[in-house]
C-alpha cells in the first residue's frame, strides 16, 4: 500500500486489479501483479507438464491492434519424468523468460524486493535459464540430484528505459554469461529432518554475474539443516 491505505483492497469480494485501475490516478504508484498457473498431467508417459505465465505490465491494447507497447511479463515452461532410467527418479527440463522491466517499478517502495533480496526468480528481468536435473532416491530417505543450468541476462535497465514505449528488446545492452553443473545430497533422518550437501562448479561466468551476483570463484559448496513440516 506505500503510503497510503485504500479500504477498497480490502474487500474481499473486489477484484484486486479492477480496484487498482479504479484508484490509480496516473503518478499514485499503485502496483498489482497476475499470475496463471497450469499443469497436465499424462499417466500414460508418467510425465507432467506445466507453466507459469507472470504479468507485471502489459498494454493489451496494443498487443491486440498490432502496435509495440510494453510487455513486463514473465513465464517458465517444463516437464517432469518419473523413472527415465531406474525406479525411483525424475528428469525436470524446464526454460524460464523474464522481460525486461519485470519485478520493477519507479517507487522503489514497490519494487519486488524485500531488504534488497530479489523476491522473484533469482535471475531477475531481463535474463532467460535453462534449466536439466536428474534426481534419484535412494533408501533410507537419501537422494542426490545432478543438474544443470544456463543462463543468459541482458544489462541493468533504468527507470527512464521502462517508462519509454515501445521498451528496449529483449536481452538488449549486451549479454553475461552463466552456465554451472552442480549436485545435491539429502537426507531425512526423519521426516521433519532434512540435511543437505549442495556443490556446483562453474563452467562459464561473464560480465553481471561476477560484478552483481559475486561469482569470483569456480567452485561452490554449502551444507543445510532444515527442521519442520
Amino acid at each position: 500500500y506505500s503510503d497510503n491505505l485504500e479500504l477498497l483492497y480490502l474487500i474481499p469480494i473486489s477484484f484486486f486489479r479492477l480496484a487498482d485501475h479504479y484508484l490509480q490516478n496516473g503518478d499514485s504508484g499503485d502496483n498489482a501483479q497476475i499470475f496463471f498457473d497450469v499443469s497436465w498431467r499424462v499417466p500414460a508417459i508418467k510425465t507432467k507438464f506445466y507453466g507459469t505465465f507472470f504479468i507485471d505490465e502489459l498494454q493489451l491494447g496494443k498487443v491486440l491492434d498490432g502496435t509495440d507497447g510494453n510487455k513486463h511479463i514473465a513465464g517458465t515452461v517444463g516437464l517432469k519424468h518419473i523413472d527415465p532410467v531406474l525406479d525411483n527418479s525424475e528428469i525436470v527440463i524446464e526454460y524460464t523468460r523474464i522481460n525486461p522491466f519485470v519485478y520493477s517499478n519507479f517507487n522503489p517502495v514497490q519494487d519486488y524486493y524485500s531488504s534488497g533480496y530479489q523476491l522473484g526468480h533469482w535471475i531477475g528481468s531481463n535474463a532467460d535459464q535453462l534449466h536439466i536435473s536428474y534426481r534419484q532416491l535412494f533408501p533410507y530417505n537419501i537422494s542426490a540430484e545432478l543438474r544443470y543450468d544456463y543462463i543468459r541476462k541482458g544489462k541493468k535497465e533504468t527507470i527512464d528505459e521502462q517508462y519509454t514505449v515501445p521498451n528496449p528488446p529483449f536481452l538488449y545492452g549486451g549479454i553475461s554469461y552463466f552456465s554451472d553443473l552442480g549436485i545435491n545430497l539429502t537426507y531425512e533422518p526423519i521426516p521433519t529432518l532434512k540435511l543437505s550437501l549442495d556443490y556446483f562448479h562453474l563452467l562459464k561466468n561473464t560480465g553481471r554475474f561476477v560484478s552483481e551476483f559475486g561469482y569470483n570463484y569456480k567452485d561452490y559448496f554449502s551444507f543445510g539443516l532444515g527442521f519442520g513440516l
